[in-house]
C-alpha cells in the first residue's frame, strides 16, 4: 500500500501541474497558469531547467525564479516554453507511468472489494480534468 500510495501521489501531482497550465479556466475552476504566477516550483519548471537550453528559455526561466513568478501575461509564455521543451509530454509519460506503478502495486494486494476500489480510484485521479 505504501508503495501504492508513493506512486498514485506522484501521478496526482504531476497532473496536477499539468492541469494547472494545460486545462481550459472554465474546467479548472480557477485561473490557468496559476503555479506560474504564484512562483511553484512545479515538476514542470524542475524539468525545464534541466531541459532548456535556449537563451530565451533560460532568461524567462530565470525571471521566474527571481521574481518568485510571472505576471499572467507571461503565463501564456511559459506554457510555450514547457512545449517547445518536451515538459508537457514528459509530464503525460511520467503520469502515466507512476499510475502504471501504482496500478501494479494493487497486485500484492487480495482480490476483492478494497483492491477494486483502490483501481477505481487510480483511473479516476488519472482522468481528472480539474
Amino acid at each position: 500500500l505504501c508503495q501504492y500510495a508513493r506512486h498514485l501521489g506522484l501521478a496526482f501531482q504531476i497532473q496536477d501541474d499539468l492541469l494547472d497550465i494545460t486545462a481550459a479556466a472554465d474546467e479548472l475552476g480557477k485561473p490557468i497558469g496559476g503555479d506560474v504566477m504564484e512562483g511553484k516550483r512545479t515538476w514542470l519548471v524542475v524539468q525545464s531547467l534541466e531541459r532548456a537550453t535556449s537563451p530565451q528559455d533560460r532568461q524567462l526561466l530565470a525571471r521566474f525564479l527571481s521574481n518568485k513568478g510571472l505576471p499572467p501575461e507571461d503565463v501564456p509564455a511559459m506554457r510555450e516554453l514547457y512545449q517547445r521543451n518536451g515538459v508537457i509530454d514528459a509530464a503525460q509519460e511520467e503520469v502515466r507511468l507512476h499510475t502504471e506503478r501504482a496500478e501494479s502495486e494493487l497486485q500484492h494486494l487480495p482480490e476483492g472489494e478494497a483492491r477494486q476500489m483502490l483501481a477505481w480510484f487510480t483511473q479516476m485521479l488519472l482522468n481528472r480534468r480539474f
